[in-house]
């Protein structure tokens, strides 16, 4: 971030005395809530929150300055989180005039299971995952009454199937201007990196590959008989959820 035009002016703004150790303290900050966001099971209980909210008033102050500092370096007021968090997307919720929307792009099990076997490579750590996936969804799901229409749930597998008009959906449902011209065909992009300020957690591959033309094709690897024990893995750790969802995805492709 501090090598970046636009992310290391936007803090200036909001922290212009603050050292490394401020930053070191505020990513400790920041995972004290995490930690305790996910002993809450249920996101819709407004108790809770309150509590959350009080516990670490400290934290979520640093992020409301972080905002601030975000929208008046760049002048917009629409921001996508990289994070990939739930607990990050909750910290954001309980600021005041931040309105959240929850895009929730979920992965059949059995694939997710397979790409951590791929990369960890030990079924134990598959195990853990599979574990987190389910209590992942479950939270969401539970969330998701509170949120209302700022949330949504899109499946990868229609994703992958027809990118660009998902893309639109998505634009069009965060009140976002569907844009998506850099499309030049359903399942490939023409992209430009001007102007776009990622930082990790990011894809770190994507940022060190920045590719300008984009092919979108679902991953098949998975689905081959030798990793049919990594699929009952997921059945297993994951079930009911993930059982629910592959059932749920196969009813939608027939």
């Amino acid at each position: 971030m501090a090598e970046c035009p636009v992310w290391s002016s936007a803090i200036a703004n909001g922290f212009e005395t603050w050292n490394k150790d401020d930053f070191e303290h505020a990513e400790s900050l920041m995972k004290k809530f995490a930690k305790n966001a996910t002993r809450i099971s249920d996101w819709s209980n407004t108790k809770k929150l309150a509590q959350l909210r009080n516990d670490h008033s400290e934290y979520l102050d640093i992020l409301e300055r972080f905002i601030i500092g975000c929208a008046t370096r760049t002048g917009v007021n629409t921001f996508v989180d990289s994070s990939k968090s739930p607990e990050i997307a909750l910290a954001y919720s309980l600021l005041e005039n931040v309105s959240v929307y929850v895009l929730n792009l979920a992965r059949d099990p059995r694939s997710v299971a397979c790409s951590w076997e791929k990369k960890f490579g030990t079924r134990k750590v598959v195990r853990k995952f599979c574990k987190a996936w389910k209590k992942r969804q479950l939270r969401l799901i539970r969330w998701a009454k509170s949120l209302g229409k700022r949330y949504r749930m899109t499946r990868y597998e229609e994703f992958v199937d027809s990118p660009e008009h998902t893309i639109r959906e998505i634009l069009d449902w965060c009140e976002v201007n569907p844009e998506t011209a850099f499309f030049v065909s359903e399942a490939a992009a023409s992209i430009s990196w001007e102007n776009q300020h990622l930082y990790a957690p990011a894809n770190e591959k994507v940022l060190a590959e920045k590719k300008t033309e984009i092919a979108i094709a679902a991953p098949n690897e998975w689905r081959k008989r030798k990793n049919l024990p990594t699929h009952l893995l997921a059945l297993l750790f994951t079930c009911p959820t993930g059982t629910r969802y592959i059932l749920q995805n196969s009813s939608k492709d027939r």
